[in-house]
């Protein structure tokens, strides 16, 4: 776990060397939640469902940012405005993904999203059930996904 979390820092510290780790880790919500997800994933994997939950309520509270403990977020996400953000049961985010403020990613009864590496998702987009957004793809702001395109290019812009 404690590998994971520094990971996690290192990415961040990569993406602002001009910032110590103890700004950025006092200073940048983002990262701040996505430490604390980890924690709670972390919970969950060892059963300790109800510490789990705690920390997500925590994290809630902390940073504005909901995100089930179930969910799956890789390394280098950068989330710069937490609020408002939602990341629902078993989400799976891939590593170096941008996500914007008010987004919310989240599954249905058919499963959950599975986001690839090096996307980008835009301010309030809306990204619903068993979807696959391929990696460098960009999500338009106020978009909603709730159907896969299959694609055998990459960078296709969803809108």
């Amino acid at each position: 776990m404690f590998d994971a979390l520094l990971r996690t820092l290192d990415a961040a510290q990569r993406r602002r060397p001009e910032c110590s780790r103890a700004a950025l880790l006092f200073g940048c919500s983002g990262l701040q939640a996505q430490l604390i997800q980890k924690g709670a994933y972390w919970l969950q994997l060892q059963g300790w469902s109800g510490a789990s939950l705690m920390l997500g309520c925590v994290n809630r509270w902390l940073t504005g940012l909901t995100v089930d403990a179930s969910a799956k977020i890789g390394f280098d996400v950068s989330i710069p405005a937490p609020t408002g953000v939602v990341i629902g049961a078993d989400a799976k985010i891939g590593d170096r993904v941008v996500v914007g403020p008010g987004v919310m990613i989240l599954a249905s009864a058919q499963g959950a999203p599975v986001i690839e590496d090096d996307v980008e998702i835009g301010a309030a987009a809306r990204i619903v059930g068993n979807v696959r957004v391929p990696a460098g793809t960009v999500v338009a702001a106020l978009s909603l996904i709730h159907i896969s395109e299959p694609t055998r290019r990459r960078g296709i812009s969803y809108a």
